[in-house]
């Protein structure tokens, strides 16, 4: 009977450190892809650091440092699970209620800040493209945004009008505002027989907009992933904590047990409890 009892909870305790392994794997595998979001941010914030508002680096670095400290909590879990530590489970519990509510809040911060970033990146990229012809930095810039993103000037070609008038060049527009032919791996530009008919203004806010939406949907479903291993961390931490209890009881239990069924005997029991024998000695004659 002893072993009918104890088994199911040894059973169910090891289905569930089992089960908390694997929620750890996919923790590790969730820091993963909050680093790359994260990453991804920054390095959007870092290509264009020249129009973009420096408050806008600010998700991504808080999303890289979130994904590193899941790796520690995942460990955390593991050990806790593995050494049925309700200590540690729990700890790991309230760790990732934090990092949940650090990721929730990059979230907010992204989307709240949405419209300021994107019309901060209007007045800097304004800035920045009237700086092109006297600025190495503002140059290389405009340059690398006009490539990438496939656009020309602030809102359309006609702006390189006024800002490439006065100087020695014949063109009406950079040569990053052109259409790109690729060959064998190589670039060419054409002779701007193609421009870019889209202005920046709009392409850097559908960067902004974009960024936003990915980082705001990728901590939502993060957020719902850490939400089921919160529960779950505190399931296994009471199942732990019950489990000891029981141990603990039925080790009470056994001491009362094993006192109750010892009777002491007293030196006034002796005779009546255990009889006293006489023994004489006979004498025996050899021939």
């Amino acid at each position: 009977m002893a072993q009918s009892s104890v088994e199911p909870w040894g059973l169910s305790l090891r289905c569930i450190k089992t089960l908390i392994v694997l929620v750890n794997i996919l923790f590790v595998i969730t820091g993963l892809l909050i680093i790359l979001i994260g990453s991804t941010i920054y390095r959007i914030y870092d290509d264009y650091a020249s129009v973009m508002d420096p408050v806008f680096s600010s998700p991504g670095t808080m999303l890289i440092v979130v994904g590193a400290i899941i790796f520690v909590i995942a460990f955390l879990g593991c050990c806790g699970a593995l050494k049925e530590s309700t200590c540690m489970v729990l700890t790991f519990a309230a760790l990732l209620t934090t990092t949940l509510v650090v990721e929730v809040s990059a979230g907010i911060t992204a989307f709240a800040l949405k419209d300021r970033v994107t019309a901060a990146v209007s007045q800097n990229l304004n800035q920045t493209i009237h700086m092109y012809t006297y600025d190495e930095k503002a140059r290389i810039s405009i340059d690398l945004i006009q490539e990438q993103l496939r656009c020309c000037g602030f809102n359309g070609y006609n702006d390189w009008e006024e800002i490439l008038q006065n100087t020695n060049s014949s063109a009406k527009v950079p040569q990053s505002c052109c259409s790109i032919r690729r060959h064998a791996g190589r670039t060419t530009y054409t002779p701007c027989s193609r421009i870019h008919a889209r202005g920046c203004a709009k392409g850097m806010e559908l960067v902004v907009k974009n960024s936003a939406y990915y980082l705001t949907t990728g901590a939502v479903v993060l957020a719902l992933l850490q939400l089921g291993g919160i529960l779950f961390a505190i399931k296994l931490g009471n199942m732990i904590r019950k489990r000891k209890t029981e141990r603990e009881q039925r080790r009470w239990q056994m001491r009362e047990s094993l006192l109750r069924g010892y009777q002491p005997i007293g030196k006034s029991d002796l005779i009546r409890t255990h009889p006293m024998i006489y023994m004489t000695a006979s004498n025996t004659t050899r021939n």
